[in-house]
């Protein structure tokens, strides 16, 4: 079995960089290898806002996102084993200050409910979501549009699903030695990159080159991920 960790921009889905190897390693040891400068790629610096799943609401991923100076939002898990969050001061906006290790974290908490565009599916869902960001300035990142930015996490889901479903076609890979399956496994990456010559102008969402406002100015670029295949 391979495990693949990568990060891609959002809106544009490009991808900026990703590691991968046997599924004996875990993904945070390759995530951290993968966002450090002491890694194999240093593909995190200032002036990116990160965007993780929950699987990366670890002390230690937290620790090393903030040491490269780039911004995070990460989901943390909220059952039994979340990570001790308490509260140090509270925030005009409802959020409050927190410490995750050695960084000082406002966390967000959330109530999401998903209603079915078809008028006649009742299945109307509700869930709690808490997020945590380097982000500490309610005018600086209001938690509604940070809340609302974090649904572009998904760009990364899509991203897997083209790697899979399009370019694969389903298939599983066909080296049979660990040579093989690098070689392979690098051109479908350098392939999952090339846009076909019929691709529309990518969307401006949350991009590396524009995003919606959250002050004065503009989003810092936002990427999504690691996140593992």
């Amino acid at each position: 079995m391979l495990r693949l960790v990568a990060v891609v921009a959002c809106g544009t889905r490009t991808l900026l960089d990703a590691v991968f190897g046997t599924d004996l390693t875990g993904e945070l040891t390759y995530a951290s290898d993968l966002v450090t400068t002491t890694g194999t790629s240093g593909v995190l610096r200032p002036g990116m806002l990160l965007l993780g799943d929950r699987n990366f609401s670890a002390t230690g991923f937290v620790d090393t996102v903030a040491s490269t100076g780039a911004d995070f939002l990460i989901r943390a898990k909220t059952h039994s084993t979340a990570l001790k969050l308490p509260i140090l001061r509270r925030l005009p906006d409802g959020t409050f200050l927190s410490r995750i290790g050695k960084v000082t974290v406002r966390v967000i908490e959330a109530a999401i409910t998903v209603t079915p565009a078809d008028s006649t599916d009742q299945r109307t869902t509700h869930h709690t979501y808490r997020l945590v960001t380097n982000l500490l300035d309610p005018d600086e990142a209001s938690a509604t549009e940070l809340v609302r930015l974090y649904h572009e996490r998904w760009e990364i889901e899509t991203s897997y699903c083209e790697l899979k479903s399009t370019i694969l076609g389903g298939r599983v890979l066909r080296g049979r030695h660990p040579a093989a399956v690098t070689q392979e496994t690098g051109a479908l990456l350098v392939g999952s990159s090339v846009p076909p010559a019929s691709s529309p102008t990518p969307r401006s969402t949350s991009s590396a080159g524009s995003a919606p406002p959250y002050s004065a100015t503009s989003y810092p670029p936002a990427v999504t991920g690691p996140d593992p295949a």
